[in-house]
């Protein structure tokens, strides 16, 4: 997108300009960006970038359907013995995402990014995952927009986070039923059937 201000292209995510630091405005009807209190495209209402990012619905996850699967190498524990595996399931999107230690979700950044790169909503480089072999996995928000949340709980960014089987992970508005478990079949594959 355009930064109406100072014209500099700037993440269609984006509530700020990185460039001049003014807010991002957006029409209410058609979304156009403007410096003023109307859209010069339909004449509607401008609102800021953040209202309207919080007005958009959550793609809830669902544990079942696995038409886009990406499967990293199974992360290892330090003693050669396998681990538990992370996987983050979204019903409504076709998701089935199998991260590594060390992976990073975003819409430009990561393994996911080819799959995940139509999700405005998401930051390019949202989240990162972690696997402490003694404790677990664990996410952390990388200073994305719209922020990352467990159980509806908004992460401070920078700051790991512990993932447990079951819970629900949501970056931006996409919502992930999160599967922890023990690593099962061949090893070493990256599949995206989308």
């Amino acid at each position: 997108m355009t930064c109406a201000h100072c014209k500099a292209d700037i993440e269609d995510d984006s509530f700020y300009c990185d460039q001049c630091g003014k807010e991002v405005l957006l029409c209410s009807k058609c979304g156009t960006p403007g410096s003023r209190r109307v859209c010069t495209t339909c004449g509607a209402t401008l609102v800021p970038a953040k209202n309207k990012a919080s007005a958009t619905p959550v793609q809830s996850a669902q544990p079942e359907a696995t038409s886009s699967i990406v499967q990293p190498n199974v992360a290892r524990a330090a003693n050669g013995g396998a681990t538990r595996r992370l996987q983050l399931l979204n019903r409504n999107l076709n998701l089935d995402l199998e991260v590594a230690d060390g992976d990073i979700l975003g819409r430009t950044a990561g393994r996911f990014a080819a799959v995940l790169s139509r999700q405005e909503r998401i930051s390019g480089r949202h989240a990162s995952f972690r696997l402490d072999p003694g404790r677990g996995w664990s996410v952390s928000d990388l200073g994305s927009t719209n922020g990352t949340r467990i159980n509806g709980v908004r992460l401070p960014s920078g700051q790991a986070h512990e993932l447990r089987d079951g819970c629900l992970l949501q970056i931006a508005n996409i919502e992930f039923y999160v599967q922890v478990s023990a690593p099962a079949g061949p090893t070493g594959t990256v599949r995206d059937d989308a």
